[in-house]
C-alpha cells in the first residue's frame, strides 16, 4: 500500500473530517488543529516527518511524558506549574481524532483505538451557594464599565443559574432557538443530542430586554455599530472593538465570567466558574430529595456515574443524615 504523506492531508482534508463529524464551532476545530501541529514540531526535532505511517505508538506515549514535564503559566488552579492533566488528556485527544480521520478516510497509520489518553484524576467540585450568586450578580452591576456589556454579562450568569447548561451549549445560543410562547429553549448539546430547556419568566424578560438592546446599539455605545444585530445572530457576543457582533466562543465566556473571579475569591475565598452554576442545581436538587435517575435526566447526563459526581455534601449535612436513620434497640 502506497504511503500517505502528511502534507497531502494536512490541515485542509482534516478540518473538513472534523467538521463533518463534530458540530463544533471554529475554536475548538482549530484547537484540534493547534494541537496535533504542536505535536508535529514536537516530532519533527531530530527528525523528518513525511509519512502518516512514521508515527508510531511509542512516539505518542514520549509525547505523553514530554507534555507532563512541560511549564504552564502559574495560577491558583495549578500551583505546580505544570500542564494540566486535563490539557494533556485534551492535545493526546486531538492525536487521537487525527488518526481517527486517516483510518477513515485512507485506512493508514495508527489505529485510533491503540491510543489511550491518559484519565485526568478528579478534583473536588467547586459550588456556589444562592448568596454568592447574588453577590456576583450584583458584583457585576456595580463594577461592569458600560451599559452592554453589564447586560450581557448578567444574562450569562442567570442563563448559567436557571437552565444549568453547559458552557459550549451557552455559546452556541441563538434567538432563534427561544420559544417565547413557551418558556422553552431548543439546543443541540453534548452528543449532538437535541434537548428543550426550559426557562423562567424572570429570564425571558432579560433575553427580550437584551434583545431589544441589541436591535439599537448605539444607544447604549456610542462605538457600537450602527447596523443592529437580527435574531439569527448568537446571543452572546463581543461588545468591544474590533470584535462586536463576533460570536463568544466558550473559551471566551470562560474569559467573560474569569473577570470578576478575583474580587469573588477575596471575599469567599474559593474561585468559580460557569460550570459551577450546574453543581450549585445539582447539589441542591440532591439536598431536596431528587432522585439521582431524575437529576440525570435533567443535567442530560449519559451515565449516572457523572451524576453521582455531584454528591458533595459536608460533615455537618453527612451528621444530619446519620441522626435521621432509625436507631435498632
Amino acid at each position: 500500500m502506497e504511503k500517505r504523506t502528511i502534507s497531502s492531508i494536512y490541515p485542509d482534508r482534516f478540518l473538513e473530517f472534523m467538521s463533518g463529524v463534530k458540530r463544533w464551532k471554529n475554536l475548538p476545530m482549530q484547537e484540534n488543529l493547534r494541537n496535533v501541529q504542536r505535536f508535529f514540531t514536537w516530532y519533527e526535532q531530530g527528525r523528518v516527518l513525511e509519512y502518516v505511517e512514521d508515527i508510531q505508538l511509542r512516539d505518542i506515549m514520549d509525547y505523553m511524558i514530554y507534555l507532563s514535564k512541560q511549564p504552564a503559566w502559574p495560577t491558583s488552579r495549578t500551583p505546580w506549574g505544570l500542564l494540566a492533566p486535563s490539557t494533556i488528556q485534551h492535545n493526546i485527544n486531538s492525536i487521537k481524532n487525527f488518526f481517527k480521520f486517516t483510518n477513515s478516510y485512507y485506512d493508514c497509520g495508527l489505529e485510533a483505538t491503540r491510543i489511550i489518553s491518559p484519565k485526568v484524576p478528579r478534583t473536588k467540585v467547586n459550588f456556589l451557594t444562592y448568596e454568592e450568586i447574588l453577590w456576583l450578580v450584583n458584583h457585576i452591576q456595580i463594577t461592569a464599565d458600560r451599559q452592554d456589556s453589564m447586560m450581557r454579562d448578567l444574562l450569562l450568569v442567570k442563563v448559567a443559574f436557571t437552565t444549568w447548561m453547559r458552557k459550549s451549549e451557552i455559546a452556541n445560543l441563538k434567538f432563534t432557538d427561544i420559544l417565547h410562547a413557551q418558556n422553552e429553549i431548543q439546543i443541540i448539546g453534548k452528543g449532538d443530542k437535541v434537548r428543550t430547556v426550559f426557562f423562567t419568566d424572570s429570564l425571558k424578560r432579560d433575553l427580550f430586554e437584551y434583545r431589544e438592546m441589541r436591535k439599537n446599539p448605539r444607544q447604549w455605545s456610542k462605538r457600537a455599530p450602527i447596523s443592529p444585530c437580527d435574531d439569527q445572530d448568537y446571543i452572546f457576543i463581543c461588545h468591544s472593538d474590533p470584535y462586536y457582533w463576533k460570536p463568544l466562543s466558550s473559551q471566551s465566556l470562560h474569559t467573560t465570567i474569569k473577570q470578576y473571579e478575583s474580587a469573588f475569591k477575596e471575599v469567599f475565598f474559593h474561585w468559580f466558574s460557569l460550570h459551577s452554576f450546574r453543581h450549585w442545581f445539582a447539589t441542591e436538587a440532591i439536598k431536596a430529595g431528587t432522585q439521582l435517575a431524575y437529576l440525570k435526566e435533567l443535567l442530560w447526563h449519559s451515565d449516572i456515574s457523572t451524576t453521582m459526581w455531584y454528591i458533595h455534601l459536608n460533615n455537618s449535612e453527612l451528621y444530619q443524615a446519620r441522626k435521621s436513620i432509625p436507631k435498632l434497640e
